[in-house]
């Protein structure tokens, strides 16, 4: 058998974007691209959300429904289909991913605060590009203010790839925006003062 993985939500922007009859509301406007919101437009009823199982009989439930009108064709062409192998690999990528963001959880991202230094996205960015805290924290102390902010600005360099385009040498590791690099300049420099202050 040949197994293939697919993502519902393109399938209802798409059916969405294509004005699919059954998801018009009775208010004439077309519901939301969401779960929740697709399956009260097509039974009028809800269900218990962001339950897993409970996602899973009410996704099935619109799809596979009479009143979603929908051929199989139309769901593989529209899900974006992709192969175990490529699922393997996201999954992968986004454990890599949750193992460094949770270094930066209490440092440089504080979730319970409202001044954190980062947010949660751009930790979860920063991990995303292959860097934990300890990363940032070892290049604070060996090249300071110009190896972090390199590190996050300039695009990785990787002398093997022969696939990239001078496109790509324009986009940076991380970010450019100004705002969240001083930011974290400042994490490290308060970091820095308050070791002083410790140690003398």
């Amino acid at each position: 058998m040949k197994i293939c993985f697919g993502d519902s939500l393109p399938l209802i922007r798409s059916l969405i974007s294509n004005q699919h009859a059954p998801l018009k509301q009775s208010n004439g406007q077309f519901c939301k691209a969401n779960l929740a919101s697709v399956y009260k437009c097509l039974f009028d009823q809800d269900f218990d959300a962001h339950d897993a199982l409970e996602d899973v009989i009410a996704l099935k439930r619109i799809l596979f429904s009479p009143e979603m009108s929908i051929d199989v064709k139309t769901i593989v062409d529209r899900s974006q289909i992709s192969s175990v192998r490529a699922m393997k690999s996201d999954m992968e990528f986004i454990d890599f991913r949750h193992d460094r963001y949770q270094t930066f959880v209490g440092n440089l991202h504080c979730p319970n605060e409202d001044h954190s230094p980062i947010s949660h996205g751009m930790a979860l960015k920063i991990a995303g590009s292959g860097l934990s805290y300890s990363d940032l924290h070892n290049l604070w102390q060996k090249f300071g203010e110009t190896g972090v902010v390199g590190i996050l600005f300039m695009p990785p360099y990787n002398p093997k790839d022969t696939r990239s385009t001078p496109s790509d040498k324009n986009h940076p590791r991380v970010t450019k925006s100004k705002r969240i690099l001083s930011n974290v300049v400042k994490y490290f420099q308060s970091c820095n003062v308050s070791n002083i202050s410790t140690s003398s």
